[in-house]
């Protein structure tokens, strides 16, 4: 389970395993099942039973383990059933993302009975803020100032240090982070 607050890179993580599957380990592309549920592609997936019963019929028709990686898996209501069934009832390898502040919390113990592996992922630390900004032949002084102002949220790199995008960019990620994972897990009364 691949956890963090989001924009922190979680999908890029997921997608440079697939890759990995593929290129280094030989895995074939039919044994490998990535879904990101927040594409419309896969907008009838977002009920357990309905994810279950697509991932049971590909596991069937390839015969051998399948790689499961469920991007943004908070997506689909009562999940961890399906989860849960699909680790019981077939040979499969599970990766799963989430943002939410459910799966941060605690209850992620709760919900697969601590049967997972967790991985944390954070924001760049300042090593890899200057990887990302390496071609720019920017001072480190520079680059200093520029991560101790703004972070270290990779998304950041592709604004092309434009101060006002920056801005704009971490504003929008604060007011879906408070929105999205504060004020709608804990429902706060207003005055």
């Amino acid at each position: 389970m691949i956890t963090g607050m989001r924009r922190s890179g979680k999908s890029s993580l997921l997608k440079l395993y697939r890759d990995w599957l593929v290129n280094e380990k030989k895995i074939e592309e039919k044994n490998i099942v990535y879904i990101n549920f927040e594409s419309l592609k896969y907008a009838n997936l977002t009920e357990s039973q309905s994810l279950y019963d697509y991932v049971c019929g590909i596991s069937a028709q390839v015969g051998t383990k399948v790689y499961l990686l469920f991007d943004e898996i908070q997506n689909v209501k009562d999940w961890e059933k399906a989860v849960n069934a699909l680790r019981v009832d077939c040979d499969c390898e599970i990766v799963l993302t989430g943002s939410n502040a459910r799966l941060l919390s605690g209850e992620l113990a709760t919900l697969l009975a601590g049967r997972y592996v967790g991985i944390q992922m954070f924001p760049l630390s300042f090593d890899e803020f200057l990887e990302f900004r390496k071609s720019s032949g920017e001072d480190i002084h520079k680059s200093f100032d520029a991560f101790l102002r703004f972070g270290g949220l990779p998304g950041l790199h592709e604004l092309q240090a434009s101060p006002r995008a920056t801005t704009q960019y971490l504003s929008d990620v604060f007011n879906s982070v408070l929105l999205k994972d504060v004020v709608s897990r804990n429902n706060p009364k207003l005055p």
